[in-house]
């Protein structure tokens, strides 16, 4: 017979393997979408891009499940709001509250939603993609063109692009000039219309979440309604679905 001490460190070393092959929890974001004013939200549309949708109650709340770890994009949208989009990384058995502030915006798009029976022209998208897809200056890719690339990111989609490269995440853009063809550094990069701070990632966006891609690859080709300071080296517009 062992010991009654060999068998507590048997044990103990049982239970503490048994508790290093517990898997990971998935994490939990909850959080609340006010106005500047501190005012709720009401009906706002929350999403983790690429994976769940949620609305906030009468208090401004929302709250995700089961969401696996790793950095994803959450993007909060409201009729009458400029949307908000940002990053948020999550670590096992983690739960992170956010709060979020809408800004009311009499020119902000409305946030697009695709039902599986419905069918958007370029008269009824709201994002104006499709209109420009028709009759713009850029490269332009819609939910078959992506689809028919098989790309496992967005780097290896936009490989394709003359002039246009992804390097660790970021956009680099070959200038169109007859003087000079030097990288471009700092090509604006626009999600859902919101334009994302330097350094975003564009990997960290889900192919599947993709409905469509614009690329303007000099000043003069961009759209009046994709400009902003920073667009200098070009935009990349990308429509979530």
């Amino acid at each position: 017979m062992r010991p009654i001490g060999t068998l507590l460190a048997v044990l103990c070393v049982g239970a503490s393997l048994h508790a290093q092959a517990a898997p990971d929890k998935p994490a939990i974001v909850v959080g609340n979408v006010i106005e500047d004013t501190d005012s709720a939200v009401v009906g706002a549309t929350v999403e983790l891009v690429g994976m769940a949708r949620a609305r906030t109650d009468s208090a401004g709340i929302f709250r995700f499940r089961d969401v696996p770890v790793g950095s994803h994009i959450l993007r909060a949208a409201r009729l009458g709001y400029a949307p908000s989009i940002q990053i948020v990384t999550l670590k096992p058995n983690d739960t992170l509250v956010v709060t979020i502030i809408l800004q009311r915006s009499a020119y902000a798009l409305a946030p697009v939603e695709i039902k599986a029976d419905s069918e958007i022209t370029p008269r009824t998208d709201p994002t104006g993609f499709l209109w420009r897809k028709k009759g713009g200056m850029g490269v332009y890719f819609d939910a078959l063109d992506i689809e028919k690339r098989h790309a496992p990111d967005v780097q290896h989609l936009m490989q394709g692009i003359s002039g246009v490269y992804v390097v660790n995440g970021g956009i680099r853009i070959a200038r169109e000039s007859q003087s000079f063809r030097s990288p471009c550094y700092g090509a604006q990069v626009m999600l859902d219309g919101v334009p994302m701070a330097s350094g975003f990632d564009l990997n960290a966006l889900p192919i599947s979440a993709i409905r469509g891609i614009e690329v303007y690859k000099s000043v003069a080709t961009i759209p009046a309604e994709l400009r902003t300071s920073k667009n200098t080296c070009g935009v990349v517009a990308i429509w979530t679905r």
